[in-house]
């Protein structure tokens, strides 16, 4: 997901000029934009696995069926730990510890500066 957040700053830092609706437009394209590049990704991985499969005939099923599977489930670690994460910027927000919010958040969930953000900033 990092990369996400890197090709829209990227982009962004490319916005053209002009009114609301211009920059409306532009935020469409980068979201569009995103989600095809996201799409070939898993296009190419489905593709990938397929032709795997192909190769590797001589190897039984579950053994590609168990390392797709233990992909998957490292997937769900992730998951898992990412609303870890958004558990305890939400305690330290409740506690009105803003300091530490915005280290849980810099920690576990953004690469931006977060010194200055707010209690609203921080929630999103």
């Amino acid at each position: 997901m990092g990369w996400q957040g890197r090709f829209i700053s990227i982009l962004w830092k490319q916005r053209p000029d002009g009114g609301k609706c211009r920059l409306f437009s532009y935020g469409l394209f980068i979201v569009f934009s995103g989600i095809v590049i996201s799409s070939g990704i898993v296009i190419l991985i489905h593709l990938g696995i397929k032709q795997l499969t192909i190769y590797m005939e001589s190897i039984p099923g579950f053994v590609i069926i168990v390392i797709l599977n233990s992909l998957l489930l490292k997937g769900s670690f992730s998951f898992r730990n990412l609303l870890r994460a958004g558990d305890r910027v939400t305690e330290a927000l409740s506690t009105g510890d803003m300091d530490e919010a915005r280290h849980q958040v810099s920690y576990h969930l953004v690469s931006r500066p977060v010194d200055t953000l707010d209690a609203p900033a921080v929630a999103s």
